[in-house]
């Protein structure tokens, strides 16, 4: 009976404490007391509404405000200026909440107006769960340090531009553009979890560890394998000539923040030896000097991890996280190992080489697995590298396998055996069936443009999230260009992309994408992307589908449209949605309106649409791309009349009129009867 009570009192104590937490932090704009600042007169005279933050409100500082706290800030008793407190809220993302006016100094009266007056851009950070995000950085920002929500006041710019970063999180989107125009609408920042798989450049497998997301690497066909011997499940280097190096000097640039893992053996007789794991040109080196792990550039001291000896013979999983002009991170068998203040880091073209470096200080040991990230892995990262160990499979597993095998080729044999005309519809592999009796087009490979990005294979399936915001804008670009038989120069790709760098930045991550587009084209054969006579050029894989080249193909070039199956599979593409709206640059929403343009002209330029059916798939397609498109409207009333359904016509009408007056501020001229009285006059 006792710890029964004694449980319920702690229980008791941990709910007040959590609740008594959850006052003291804000969590988003929702929140009556965020991005404000409200006057006292003294600490004791906040408004009754506000009473129940006092118990737990602190002191107005930097690590208080980027933590999300409820804050104050009592002039009587701190002296700090107005730009004092700027410079706290472009590092934290937040205002004090309170500030308590100083009787003796008028100016201080008008300090929280003059605050809560400052033009500001606000966002909120969130996972793709909805939870909110803290410690989030930004790139133009070093020193912008925030969490859940935040707001930034523009004093000295009218427009600025952000890109959130954090370990182990990409962002949609990847980067926003805020001006005087659109600084008053609250943007939001959605962090999506890196998979292992994510940005992953450079993979040497031995072993059968990470087969969940890449493949071992073939020695006996790759030439990049210079007298190094795979035995078992791990390459041997001698230690005099044994080396790898990458074939991808010029396509892969590796950038200033990287990651990389290796997993290795050091043989009994190279402990006082100077022996490289793995290196790039002079951006660095990692290595083992006298049995401990050392960072090395060309340019800085050495980074030596002195608090952990290496023994022979034993195998070791190390992680080395390098983001340059900050800070680098040793991982030691999952764990965290030490942490050290790094210097800016040059990229670098040069070849990735395994067992060597330009000192000549090879190798000598067994080394499993190499894998290099373009990004900073986290600590839990680390740790999944480490527990990723290659289970054995017990033989009766074999036997099951093998039955499954069997059965599953029964049910095969069974199902095309009785497969009928009328299929159940597959999103992913089908068009669904348009009419009676007619069969949807099956695409195996397709890109998509219409009502939201899509990469697909039959064999892959959905690839869309392996491209990242700007990687799906190359590849927009690259279509446009073909398409539109233009030539895509390298200037005109940075202008596009990347306006705001330098030719040396923009090169490095136009270098990067290109490379990245390249590896996913080629790994689920969609295509290839080339550079001839100065331009950059996309083929694709005849088999491969892009929804806009097939709409040209048979809805823009033709002068009339017979509706067989390619030309209602093309109006089920439109009907998707509008053209490319996950990309809102200048330059391809300028790109998408005037192909929409030209397929609305298209549509609208059939009058004699002979079946009901025609005009629905004609309409449908229509009001995707133009929901006040008055052709459309008149063929969707023409259909549902021809039905016999008046009400439904009717109805539809009703909802046009209302569509059209929310975009154009005024009444729709045509009547119900007009509309009707036109759809038969083009019959």
């Amino acid at each position: 009976m006792v710890y029964r009570y004694a449980f319920s009192f702690i229980f008791l104590l941990f709910l007040f404490w959590k609740n008594g937490k959850a006052q003291t932090q804000l969590e988003g704009f929702s929140h009556p007391l965020a991005d404000t600042v409200i006057a006292l007169s003294t600490l004791d005279s906040i408004p009754q509404q506000y009473r129940q933050y006092q118990k737990g409100w602190v002191r107005y500082s930097l690590e208080n405000a980027r933590e999300g706290r409820v804050t104050y800030l009592d002039l009587n008793k701190v002296r700090i200026s107005r730009d004092s407190i700027l410079s706290i809220w472009r590092k934290s993302g937040k205002p004090p909440v309170f500030l308590v006016e100083r009787k003796s100094c008028p100016d201080s009266l008008l300090l929280a107006p003059r605050l809560n007056g400052c033009r500001r851009i606000k966002a909120v950070l969130k996972k793709a769960n909805g939870e909110s995000l803290d410690e989030v950085r930004w790139e133009e920002y070093p020193d912008l340090v925030v969490s859940h929500y935040f707001s930034y006041p523009l004093e000295k710019s009218n427009r600025i531009w952000l890109s959130p970063k954090k370990d182990a999180f990409r962002f949609m989107p990847d980067i926003m553009y805020f001006n005087l125009e659109n600084f008053n609408a609250v943007k939001t920042f959605e962090a999506i979890p890196f998979g292992l798989k994510d940005n992953l450049v450079y993979s040497y497998l031995a072993s059968g560890r990470f087969d969940s997301f890449c493949q071992k690497s073939r020695i006996q066909s790759d030439p990049s394998f210079h007298e190094v011997v795979q035995a078992g499940e791990a390459f041997e280097f001698n230690g005099t000539t044994s080396y790898l190096q990458s074939s991808e000097m010029e396509e892969m640039y590796l950038r200033s923040n990287f990651s990389v893992f290796v997993s290795f053996r050091m043989n009994e007789e190279a402990l006082r030896e100077r022996q490289s794991l793995v290196g790039k040109g002079i951006l660095f080196n990692i290595k083992m000097i006298d049995r401990f792990l050392t960072f090395t550039h060309v340019g800085v001291d050495d980074i030596i991890l002195n608090k952990y000896a290496f023994e022979s013979g034993k195998w070791y999983d190390i992680l080395v996280t390098a983001e340059g002009g900050k800070e680098l991170k040793f991982y030691v068998n999952g764990d965290w190992a030490g942490t050290y203040k790094l210097g800016k880091l040059e990229e670098s073209t040069k070849a990735l080489v395994v067992g060597n470096n330009v000192w000549d200080e090879f190798f000598r040991g067994s080394i499993k697995d190499v894998l290099v990230w373009n990004r900073i892995l986290s600590a839990e990262e680390a740790k999944m590298l480490r527990q990723m160990e290659k289970e054995p499979v017990p033989y009766f597993h074999y036997a099951l396998s093998a039955i499954a095998v069997l059965w599953g080729g029964f049910m095969i044999a069974f199902y095309l055996r009785k497969k009928k005309a009328k299929r159940r519809d597959q999103p992913e592999t089908l068009l669904r069936k348009i009419s009676d009796g007619q069969k949807p087009l099956v695409f195996k490979k397709r890109i998509s443009l219409f009502g939201g990005f899509e990469v697909f294979t039959e064999e892959s399936g959905n690839l869309s999230s392996l491209f990242s915001p700007k990687l799906r804008e190359l590849l927009v670009l690259l279509l446009f260009s073909k398409l539109e038989g233009r030539k895509l120069k390298t200037p005109v790709v940075n202008q596009h992309l990347w306006p705001m760098m330098s030719a040396s930045q923009a090169k490095n991550n136009r270098s990067t994408y290109i490379s990245k587009l390249r590896k996913i084209f080629k790994e689920h054969g969609l295509g290839k992307v080339s550079f001839h006579d100065d331009c950059w050029q996309l083929e694709l894989d005849p088999k491969v589908m892009c929804d806009l080249f097939f709409v040209n193909r048979h809805i823009v070039e033709p002068e009339t449209i017979l509706f067989a199956e390619e030309h209602v599979a093309a109006l089920l593409q439109i009907r998707r949605g509008r053209l490319c709206p996950f990309i809102s640059t200048e330059w391809a929403i300028d790109f998408s309106e005037r192909w929409e343009e030209r397929i609305i002209q298209s549509l609208s330029s059939f009058s004699d649409l002979s079946s009901g059916e025609a005009m629905r798939l004609v309409s449908n397609a229509l009001f995707a791309l133009d929901p006040v498109n008055e052709f459309a409207l008149s063929c969707k009333v023409e259909y549902y009349l021809q039905k016999g359904s008046y009400q439904v016509a009717r109805n539809r009408y009703d909802k046009f009129l209302k569509e059209y007056f929310e975009l154009f501020g005024e009444e729709y001229p045509k009547s119900f009867e007009e509309v009707q009285a036109s759809a038969h006059s083009r019959q």
